[in-house]
């Protein structure tokens, strides 16, 4: 049949170009996949099930030709470790996770949900050799390299983790090899390739640490890092993204804001950046409704046509264009990874919708969490999240170990990484928040946490290395870490002539403490005990020998890396004349399980202190052997709580005054079948969550006494229980004899 001037061959060619072709769907899977299968299940089921490799599954979809007919790799949750494919680019070799050389949609499985557990993991360079800069080398494996036959792909709901590139020199000849640690575009200028949903997190290039090339969508930059322009990204659009926490290559002499060399910035939020997110001099496009906030030093944006519109920032006084400064900062709790803002704030009322115009259709309509762009009044506000939250209580600031990054780690916020100053807060208070240790992927391994720090007080860490603390009522507290030297001892196979290394144990906990070759006794460490018992070596201090003993000043975190059923320190009663009538063995021979002096700085954690005995004189009366048994912490003058029990267990202890402890703060541990053959199981100690139970008494003195304090602590069982000029609070004391209080 004819139509016009349509013949039959044209109808026909009008019929076929109304086809698509049918997009497929190739899955991987880091955890369960195997590249031997063909990628077309997600689930192997005899026949077909995924591939184990992001390239594996890239390489079987690399045919589709349009947006429209893309075809799919799903990734399933996992870290995506394996796999190195080479690209010369500009005579310079570099290594990746993933190439895509056709168009493709390469996504996690459920988006934006599953982000955060669908991961590209990349590499640096850490090996220290000559050709190595700021951790880019031969050796570094950036995450994605999209070649400029591939342009179209979309990328979306996936985390870019480590990503690094190669190292080729600051200057402008190798810009794409040496940029871009988390994913490139490689084709100079290009928007026409699409990251969405996605992460970009501690990701190294020397221009555009994260991304270079292409446009973002609903992304997040951050923990990234450039030696030369742009730390989180270079050369993009973007829409609803943020950018936090990134930074320069410690070292680098350029100066470098969070986003260089960039077009269209719309809805973006800046906050903590370690220069102001945009430079003057490197956009060369358009920014609207952004809000920057807490970033170091750097000019606003204010350069010819590049003046941003509608924006807000603390950084300089410029109310031009609708522009407005911030008086405070408004970002919720970017410690947190909250973006939202504080209600009220003024990123609230300075945004103007028209600009929403300059993001395309497919985006225009969903903020950074994917929450509707506007109000129902139609209001919008700066930055990427439309969404406010009412802080309660006071703030907690995160910050570094020093004013610069510190390469040994960073500090977590309730499991969100912070490498520069941020701070946290709640909807709530009170609330608790967790703090935490990530060491650096640059780290050799040689540094181990030691201890937080909250407003100047010491806040040792759990086993796992976090911490809770409570978020202050008002105001700001400041929070940090310290770490130091790790040290290994090992009661079984270790040897005092080692060098203390974990190839190489120490055998007791004193040589351990005096110091491994090389290292100062006053120098930060975490002494990592291995199971066994701790029963050799004594050091006299205060009248009696000591199992251990820490004299010196600097932080140790001494930990029983089995913890207390498996780990002990065991001290000796005296066997030869002893001093007591009771058959317990106090007097001049006996040893008790820890000393530390006034000061010394200490937490012993995870043990079981057992045995232990104290000294006493003819008369038992006061004196320095007749103090502490289990743990004594110096004399009851001045710094007598700077050692600590965390998470012990201490039994059958006995000695004439504070057995169980004399001065010291002893948290979450279990005292049990302990006595005193005159004043106080405990004596200017400090007892907190603890448990003491089943303690011995040989005169009707009281248990705790002479200035000591017990906070939310059980006693039960006990033959005597009451306290003298102490003070207990929030305490429980059960089917224990007398049970009072005299404070």
């Amino acid at each position: 049949m004819l139509n016009g001037t349509c013949g039959w061959i044209s109808v026909a060619v009008c019929v076929l170009s109304l086809q698509t072709w049918a997009a497929t769907e190739f899955f991987a899977d880091a955890v369960n996949g195997n590249d031997a299968w063909d990628g077309r299940a997600e689930v192997f089921d005899g026949a077909h099930g995924p591939k184990k490799t992001v390239q594996a599954a890239v390489d079987l979809a690399q045919n589709g030709s349009t947006v429209a007919d893309l075809n799919i790799v799903t990734l399933l949750p996992g870290d995506y470790v394996e796999g190195e494919t080479a690209v010369t680019s500009d005579n310079v070799v570099t290594s990746n996770r993933v190439v895509i050389s056709s168009p493709i949609r390469l996504r996690s499985k459920n988006g934006r949900a599953t982000r955060d557990t669908t991961r590209i993991v990349g590499a640096w360079d850490t090996s220290g050799a000559a050709d190595v800069k700021y951790f880019m080398g031969p050796r570094a494996v950036r995450c994605v390299w999209v070649e400029s036959t591939a342009l179209g792909t979309r990328i979306e709901g996936i985390t870019f983790l480590r990503g690094c590139a190669t190292w080729g020199g600051d200057g402008g000849d190798h810009i794409h090899a040496t940029g871009g640690g988390g994913v490139v575009f490689n084709t100079y200028g290009t928007r026409n390739g699409y990251v969405i949903d996605c992460a970009f997190v501690a990701c190294i290039g020397t221009r555009g640490g994260g991304l270079y090339n292409g446009t973002a969508v609903r992304s997040l930059f951050t923990q990234c890092r450039a030696s030369k322009y742009g730390t989180g990204a270079r050369q993009i659009d973007a829409y609803n993204c943020v950018f936090a926490d990134n930074i320069q290559c410690p070292g680098a002499s350029e100066g470098n804001a969070a986003l260089c060399y960039s077009y269209n910035v719309v809805n973006c939020t800046f906050v903590g950046n370690g220069l102001l997110g945009l430079s003057a001099a490197q956009i060369t496009g358009n920014i609207w409704n952004c809000t920057f906030q807490a970033n170091a030093s750097g000019s606003f944006p204010t350069q010819g046509s590049h003046t941003p519109k509608n924006c807000a920032t603390t950084h300089a006084s410029y109310t031009a264009d609708g522009c407005a400064k911030i008086i405070d900062n408004e970002i919720f709790s970017p410690a947190t990874g909250d973006y939202r803002l504080t209600a009220g704030a003024t990123s609230t009322t300075v945004a103007d919708a028209q600009w929403l115009e300059k993001i395309p259709d497919e985006f225009r309509n969903t903020d950074y969490y994917g929450n509707p762009r506007t109000n129902a009044d139609g209001t919008v506000y700066a930055g990427a999240v439309q969404a406010t939250a009412v802080p309660k209580g006071g703030k907690l600031e995160i910050q570094p170990q020093s004013s610069a990054y510190d390469e040994a780690g960073s500090i977590s916020c309730n499991g969100h990484v912070c490498m520069r100053l941020l701070y946290e807060q709640g909807e709530t208070w009170p609330r608790s928040v967790k703090l935490g240790w990530e060491p650096s992927p640059a780290s050799d391994g040689s540094r181990a946490l030691v201890r937080f720090k909250v407003n100047g007080t010491t806040q040792w860490p759990l086993a796992d290395e976090t911490a809770w603390v409570l978020a202050p009522k008002s105001g700001t507290q400041q929070a940090h870490f310290q770490t130091g030297v790790r040290v290994f001892v090992d009661p079984v196979t270790g040897n005092d002539a080692n060098d203390g290394s974990e190839s190489s144990p120490f055998r007791t906990l004193q040589k351990a403490v005096d110091g491994r070759d090389g290292d100062a006794a006053d120098v930060r460490a975490v002494i990592y005990a291995r199971p066994g018992d701790y029963a050799e070596g004594a050091t006299y201090f205060l009248g009696c020998s000591n199992r251990v003993h820490v004299a010196a000043t600097a932080p140790l975190r001494i930990c029983a890396v089995a913890g207390p059923d498996a780990t002990f320190i065991t001290g000796a009663p005296d066997t030869v004349t002893p001093l007591d009538n009771l058959g317990w063995g106090i007097g001049s021979n006996a040893v008790r399980c820890v000393s530390v002096a006034e000061g010394a700085c200490c937490a012993f954690q995870g043990f079981t202190l057992r045995d232990g005995r104290g000294s006493q004189n003819a008369a038992n009366s006061d004196c320095d052997a007749a103090r502490g048994a289990a743990f004594l912490n110096g004399l009851n003058t001045t710094n007598y709580r700077s050692g600590w029990l965390l998470d012990c267990v201490v039994t059958n202890c006995f000695g004439s005054r504070g057995p169980g402890a004399y001065g010291g703060i002893c948290e979450r541990t279990y005292f049990t079948d302990c006595g005193a053959h005159g004043l106080g199981v405990f004596r200017y100690a400090e007892l907190q969550s603890c448990v003491v139970a089943g303690m011995l008494r040989s005169q009707a003195w009281q248990i705790l006494a002479d200035i000591s304090y017990a906070y939310n602590t059980t006693f039960y069982s006990n033959s005597k229980c009451s306290v003298g000029n102490a003070y207990a609070r929030n305490c429980v004391g059960a089917g224990s004899v007398g049970v009072s209080e005299s404070s």
